[in-house]
């Protein structure tokens, strides 16, 4: 046999032999190894497909976010907060502020529960002007939480001086959540300017006059006996010399105007829902 067969066949008979001691001892001293890395590695390649699914819906899931937050503000009407009575007196309270102000006495009764929600029955009972209980019905209408007025009673006032004014009797019903997780305070409408309201119907057209109490000078019962651009001089009911100028109060109105040329005053009286103008001539 040649050298160089020979050679050939030592070299490729260790090569084997390298090659199958090697395989022998992977195999016998590292085979656990291999394996935990090749479970570790299988674990973190369906960590990576995991996450990369969830970033991959992370735009999808930010938009329906803020599609949901506006839906939210923008929504007209809520669940309120919860059934608390102190945060129910404090909103009734803002609502009954400034130009809704009212004097009422407060009930609560015993709340009605729901799946998901509840109801607190609110029972007022108060005396105001009429306006302002027309805004506060108005802020009790528009504001966020949801609340529903179960009935109203209103009577006029017929003593003078709070003709203005109305007795009421309300029952309202709020609507409260009971789910903690979407628990916030809702929005109030606090606007300045509600709408005008032409006639108070509550307001009688005519009514009795009030007494002249303050002895202020009667016009029907006095008479001119001086006239100047600025001021006027008369003789009262009980003839006593009196001194008026434009804008002074009189019994049931003011003196209105001056006229030198015609020597005569002007007076605007509202007797008792009747408004009369009366002119007294220089005697």
């Amino acid at each position: 046999m040649k050298h160089s067969i020979r050679n050939t066949l030592i070299l490729a008979l260790t090569l084997v032999l390298m090659l199958g001691g090697g395989w022998f001892i992977l195999d016998y001293r590292y085979s656990s190894q291999i394996e935990d890395l090749e479970q570790r590695k299988n674990q973190r390649q369906q960590e990576l497909q995991s996450v990369s699914q969830t970033a991959a819906l992370y735009e999808q899931t930010l938009e329906e976010l803020s599609r949901q937050y506006y839906i939210r503000d923008n929504h007209p009407k809520e669940l309120f907060m919860n059934h608390r009575s102190g945060r129910v007196y404090d909103y009734i309270q803002e609502l009954n502020s400034g130009i809704s102000f009212t004097n009422f006495n407060y009930t609560v009764r015993d709340s009605v529960i729901q799946d998901k929600y509840g109801i607190v029955t609110i029972h007022l009972r108060g005396e105001g002007e009429y306006r302002n209980l027309n805004n506060f019905v108005h802020r009790v209408e528009h504001s966020s939480a949801i609340m529903h007025i179960e009935s109203l009673q209103i009577t006029n006032i017929t003593e003078l001086g709070k003709l203005s004014r109305v007795t009421f009797e309300m029952i309202l019903q709020l609507y409260y959540n009971r789910d903690d997780r979407l628990e916030w305070a809702p929005r109030r409408v606090l606007a300045d300017h509600l709408g005008d309201i032409g006639h108070n119907p509550f307001f009688p057209l005519i009514h009795p006059v009030p007494p002249n109490v303050r002895n202020q000078v009667d016009v029907d019962a006095s008479r001119v006996v001086g006239i100047t651009s600025q001021f006027i001089l008369l003789r009262d009911q009980n003839d006593q010399l009196r001194r008026l100028t434009v804008g002074d109060a009189v019994y049931l109105g003011r003196l209105n105007r001056i006229d030198t040329d015609r020597q005569e005053a002007i007076f605007h009286l509202d007797r008792g829902g009747i408004f009369d103008r009366v002119r007294l001539r220089l005697q």
